[in-house]
């Protein structure tokens, strides 16, 4: 058996370099996540919409004092 069947198939460097692509992707991602979410919770729309119930967009930002656009992303 050649050590190449051993190991399992080569990767080559541009199987490398897309599955970098994909987990740089996938984090940025999950930042981009993390963020909106940390944006939510300072302008209050998590506690407006535990406190209220279900809210339109125009409804959660009047409740929090933020534009209906923050409230709609």
């Amino acid at each position: 058996m050649s050590e190449e069947m051993a190991q399992g198939p080569a990767v080559t460097p541009e199987q490398r370099k897309e599955a970098l692509v994909e987990r740089v992707f996938g984090s940025a991602i999950g930042f981009m996540e993390l963020l909106s979410i940390y944006v939510g919770e300072r302008l209050g729309l998590y506690r407006a919409l535990a406190d209220g119930g279900a809210a339109t967009a125009p409804e959660l930002a009047a409740a929090t004092g933020t534009d209906e656009r923050y409230a709609r992303e």
